[in-house]
């Protein structure tokens, strides 16, 4: 088990079955997992067990899907693509309220593209659906479900009841059916639960896990000294590697007459090893609260060591943008807030979650589940929000006119909402001082991100007083 911030490659619901066999035990492992480790603990939405029976449901190889039947009725007459027929689901003796069996249908030749009409929609008509689902659905309606499904999934040494109309299927097909069934299953309850929670095979892990565990190249740190800017050194991270921190150290220790500014570069940073990014801040801070952790049952406050034997304390600027996420905000956050450095840049990505990834014992695939969130010392939000800088690069100066809104957290299907655990800190006076003193030139070079960066850490060294201002 390994505890991570990063935004890792997306990983699709397979519809190809595995090398290894799924069944209820492997989903009742994922289950208990789920039950022990993630964030929010019990299971209740009704969208999350909606979404495993529709995982369920595609195991059929029907053009058919579970969907509310008041969803339905508001969207066949504008979207087409719901304008198919519909039948109550009837399963273990009862029919499941609110809830209807949809049949897709074909797409017409002069029809528009699902969610033309609506500016709101993710372009997944299914997404959509488990996003509003208003009726109750519960994890025994799931139960429901996957009885109903499986006695569709008969193979032929199968008992089967006298007249039954269902398609017999080679008992080979029949098993690969079922074992479709629980994995696509677990894969949507785990999608429905926050976009960072998936299952994976063992095999493929390497590919998903990359950011993560790989050896990484030597330039994902480099130090180098700032053009013009006496002592000062630009620290470029990519990501949270293992060593980065160390890495750093060594690149600052080696700057030729000693460090007097710092820009500590995250630009497209999307996360790493918690541990390396804890070890990043003690590089430049001696001791201190940096991060408060909600986990399923505690709230607990992470702390660096005063022990550390050098810290490199000149005025720093955190450089970051809208791709900077999870342990880069980690960071991002716990230097703002104790004053330790001041953030350039545009907000950030908003991924506040941690994850932990367990290998199942039962076959050989691991699954990834949040939890944790975190925020910054103070009780801010990083969640769903990001961390505000205190000196804004706008985006349009910075990507060129007409450039498309970027993507972050917010905006992906099934995201964690933003929670408060603390008033806010006022550290207006903080800001005001280096905005004074930034209006007095303007910056130049072709990189107008590192530039700003650069002359905001020379006011900070203009403003040392106000600099050391700490907690």
């Amino acid at each position: 088990m390994a505890l991570v911030a990063v935004i890792a490659p997306p990983v699709q619901a397979a519809s190809k079955p595995l090398a290894v066999e799924f069944t209820k035990t492997q989903f009742d492992e994922v289950r208990a997992i789920l039950a022990s480790k993630y964030v929010h603990g019990k299971l209740k939405a009704p969208h999350i067990w909606a979404a495993a029976s529709n995982g369920a449901v595609a195991a059929l190889h029907r053009k058919i899907e579970l969907l509310p039947s008041s969803f339905v009725a508001l969207k066949k007459f504008s979207e087409g693509r719901f304008s198919g027929r519909t039948e109550p689901l009837r399963c273990q003796g009862r029919t499941l309220p609110g809830v209807v069996v949809h049949h897709i249908p074909r797409p017409g030749k002069g029809d528009k593209p699902y969610g033309h009409s609506d500016p709101n929609s993710t372009g997944e008509p299914l997404v959509d659906a488990l996003l509003s689902w208003p009726p109750p659905f519960s994890e025994a309606d799931f139960g429901c479900v996957v009885q109903w499904v499986s006695g569709q999934i008969v193979g032929r040494s199968d008992p089967v009841a006298r007249g039954s109309r269902i398609k017999r299927l080679p008992d080979a097909v029949a098993r690969q059916r079922r074992s479709e069934m629980w994995l696509t299953a677990t894969r949507w309850l785990l999608r429905a639960l926050d976009p960072h929670s998936r299952l994976t095979t063992t095999q493929v892990w390497a590919d998903v896990n990359a950011p993560v565990d790989v050896v990484t190249k030597q330039d994902d740190v480099t130090v180098t000294p700032i053009a013009g800017v006496s002592g000062g050194a630009h620290i470029r991270l990519r990501k949270f590697a293992p060593g980065g921190d160390q890495r750093v150290r060594d690149g600052l220790a080696a700057i030729p007459g000693g460090v007097k500014a710092i820009v500590l570069d995250m630009r497209g940073n999307r996360g790493g090893i918690l541990p390396v990014a804890v070890g990043l801040i003690e590089t430049f801070q001696r001791g201190g609260f940096v991060a408060r952790v909600k986990t399923q049952d505690a709230i607990a406050g992470v702390t660096i060591s005063r022990r550390r034997r050098r810290v490199f304390d000149a005025p720093m600027v955190v450089l970051v943008d809208e791709k900077c996420a999870s342990a880069c905000e980690f960071t991002s956050a716990a230097l703002q807030d104790s004053l330790r450095a001041l953030i350039v840049g545009r907000r950030t990505y908003g991924k506040a979650t941690l994850q932990e990834y367990t290998e199942l014992k039962t076959t050989k695939a691991r699954v990834m589940v949040t939890v944790a969130v975190f925020f910054s010392p103070t009780g801010h939000p990083i969640q769903a929000t990001g961390v505000t800088p205190d000196i804004e690069v706008p985006r349009k100066e910075a990507a060129g006119k007409g450039a498309a809104d970027p993507k972050r957290e917010e905006d992906t299907p099934f995201h964690l909402q933003a929670e408060t655990m603390a008033s806010f800190r006022d550290v207006s006076w903080w800001r005001a001082a280096v905005r004074r003193c930034m209006k007095k030139q303007a910056p130049s070079g072709a990189d107008r991100d590192l530039a700003y960066a650069v002359l905001a850490v020379a006011c900070l060294r203009d403003a040392r007083g106000a600099f050391h201002a700490t907690p």
